[in-house]
């Protein structure tokens, strides 16, 4: 803790951040996120609006590992900014450290999202493992591009980290890049990557359907909530790509009943699929359900399968999907 308040982590970290090796720099970009993550540093920096701007500026250096050369710091710095961006979707931010955290990782989103052309290009030669955290932080970005106060704004540099000037995409351009990402990896070999790339699709679907926040005066300080203006909504207008959604479902249908998997991983196939069909048009839930009765009566563990249906049940009934 010492460190972090004198400020020496930077002093531990530059040198092998910018090491020759790869290997030294995707240690440094792992050992730091997690470092800053540890619940007593961040319960200090919520306390210093001086240690929370040293704090956001080490986020702002993982996040620039994003678009390094090497694929191995790549998949350290996805795996990292996702970690912070998780957090900050769950933040309790009624407190000091849930609100710091909070703003971190609507910044870090921000930020990347500024950058995604050549982000998404570093992500080309990750591995099939990293490929998994790549599609999470997508998913990431349009939640909290959804959640934000300040993203549909004109000029979002009062956000600390972003220059002024930077503009954001909105959710209508954002989820269609994602979704066409996502597009190639629905029929990959390997099951875990064809699971989050159909969790991608049908989660950004059920985020872009949801009533958006209004723009609104947006959080200017990293550590001060009454600086924060509060979000209104307005009704989702991002246009569902409804064959998509439905490569998705049967992707992972065809998963769930051909790969011989563990009781466990079935069970978060079919969950999947039973939150995602609030998300597809109302005419075609019936047919997906029927196949997913099916494969729910495969499951041995009874109350998962009643919990299931129940989720499915209420995907239907409450759904936002068209007709």
């Amino acid at each position: 803790m010492s460190c972090v308040l004198a400020g020496e982590l930077a002093h531990l970290f530059n040198q092998p951040l910018s090491a020759d090796r790869p290997t030294i720099r995707a240690a440094a970009v792992n050992t730091l996120g997690h470092i800053l993550l540890v619940p007593d540093v961040v319960n200090a920096a919520s306390g210093s609006a001086g240690m929370a701007n040293t704090v956001n500026e080490h986020w702002q250096t993982l996040t620039d590992a994003l678009v390094d050369e090497d694929e191995g710091v790549v998949a350290a710095a996805v795996a990292v900014t996702v970690a912070l961006l998780q957090a900050g979707l769950a933040a309790d931010v009624r407190v000091p450290e849930g609100y710091l955290v909070e703003r971190l990782s609507a910044i870090c989103a921000a930020r990347v999202t500024s950058a995604l052309g050549g982000v998404m290009s570093a992500f080309a030669d990750v591995t099939l493992q990293a490929r998994v955290d790549t599609l999470r932080l997508l998913t990431l970005l349009v939640e909290h591009a959804a959640r934000s106060r300040q993203w549909k704004a004109e000029d979002v540099g009062g956000m600390a980290g972003l220059p002024s000037g930077t503009i954001l995409p909105g959710l209508a351009s954002l989820a269609p890049v994602v979704w066409g990402y996502c597009s190639d990896l629905l029929r990959n070999g390997d099951a875990a990557v064809r699971l989050e790339a159909a969790r991608a699709v049908l989660r950004v679907a059920a985020v872009t359907s949801q009533p958006q926040p209004q723009l609104q005066p947006g959080a200017t300080q990293l550590t001060d909530p009454s600086s924060d203006g509060g979000v209104g909504c307005t009704p989702g207008s991002v246009p569902q790509p409804t064959g998509l959604l439905l490569l998705a479902v049967s992707a992972l249908l065809e998963l769930e009943d051909s790969v011989p998997l563990v009781e466990a991983a079935a069970e978060d196939v079919l969950s999947v699929v039973a939150d995602g069909l609030q998300a597809l048009p109302r005419r075609d839930r019936s047919g997906v359900l029927v196949q997913l009765w099916a494969g729910l009566g495969r499951l041995k563990n009874t109350p998962a399968r009643m919990e299931l249906c129940a989720r499915a049940w209420a995907s239907v009934v409450q759904g936002t999907g068209g007709t």
